[in-house]
């Protein structure tokens, strides 16, 4: 196996992550950071006591901090360690963990309580490309997991889940007539599945998201909150979507549009932490190696005083 990339993704506490601070703490690499919603370093779930970093949900996955992993080539394996969160179930909650090119990494908490993944369309409203059967052992979420995902350059990609550094027995997640290519990026976007809503919709989803405009101080008319989606919704939201950078701008409330307003209502989710990615050419690569123990002080200077120092003295 030949590593390609790897760094620790370490930095000082509380500070918002950047490319020399990454350049620090190995092999350098970008960050994309959020102005709004930046990645910070934190010690509140630590590896090899030393910080990871933190990647908050933004508006929307551009403005949700991205860091850039290198690939080799068209074979590849990219591992690295993530504390996913205890997350509600049965809202289709879901996090958007990495990118590469037209495709992304989701995962999502099972019903009993277990770290599951899925690719993805880099469309949010796509449907998720599931396993062509999953295996081996479940792991809860709530703890840090290490990932890897191993590309072949044959279409069937794979990927394996190991609590932090343990060996054997990982959740194994194989994909089919999947092709992976383009750029890596790490992330942490926060999303829920739900059913579009655009004009004409109508019921109690409608009265929800009418609510939450006229919470944001958008004016929908005399109608108010009356569960119709027509013109003055429709231009909520599509100022909504202009004010906060969301793209299609199309007046239609997606998942992102939701989510966004979600955010913007103060409702506030836990964030994804990171550590420790490594790249090889191919190979699965195993956990990380503890730092190398700290290279001792060198000795200060030794004074020996005898009693030949006062001989002259006594004569």
């Amino acid at each position: 196996m030949a590593i390609t990339f790897q760094n620790r993704l370490w930095g000082p506490v509380g500070e918002n992550v950047t490319n020399s601070s990454l350049s620090q703490s190995g092999d350098p690499t970008t960050i994309n950071n959020s102005t709004s919603f930046p990645a910070k370093y934190s010690d509140d779930y630590e590896i090899f006591n030393n910080s990871v970093i933190n990647i908050p949900t933004g508006h929307h996955r551009g403005d949700t901090p991205r860091i850039t992993v290198p690939l080799p080539g068209s074979t590849w394996c990219v591992r690295w360690y993530i504390w996913f969160p205890v997350i509600p179930t049965g809202n289709g909650e879901r996090r958007w963990i990495a990118r590469i090119g037209g495709h992304g990494i989701t995962v999502h908490q099972t019903a009993a309580g277990n770290f599951y993944s899925n690719l993805s369309l880099y469309d949010i409203s796509a449907t998720e490309i599931t396993s062509t059967g999953a295996g081996g052992t479940a792991h809860q979420t709530g703890q840090w997991l290490r990932y890897e995902i191993r590309y072949q350059n044959n279409g069937n990609p794979e990927v394996r889940i190991w609590p932090l550094h343990q060996t054997s027995s990982p959740r194994i997640i194989p994909f089919s007539g999947v092709n992976l290519s383009g750029p890596f990026e790490i992330t942490g976007y926060r999303y829920r599945r739900r059913t579009l809503l655009q004009w004409g919709s109508t019921g109690s989803a409608v009265v929800a998201l009418q609510e939450d405009l006229i919470a944001l101080g958008y004016d929908l008319g005399a109608a108010g909150a009356d569960g119709i989606f027509g013109d003055a919704t429709y231009y909520a939201v599509l100022e909504f979507q202009q004010t906060h950078g969301i793209t299609p701008q199309d007046g239609e409330a997606g998942n992102e549009t939701l989510a966004a307003i979600d955010i913007a209502r103060g409702r506030s989710y836990p964030s994804l932490y990171v550590s420790h990615v490594a790249v090889s050419d191919g190979s699965w690569i195993g956990p990380a190696d503890p730092p190398p123990p700290p290279v001792p002080e060198p000795p200060g200077p030794h004074w020996s005083i005898g009693m030949d120092m006062f001989s002259d003295y006594a004569q």
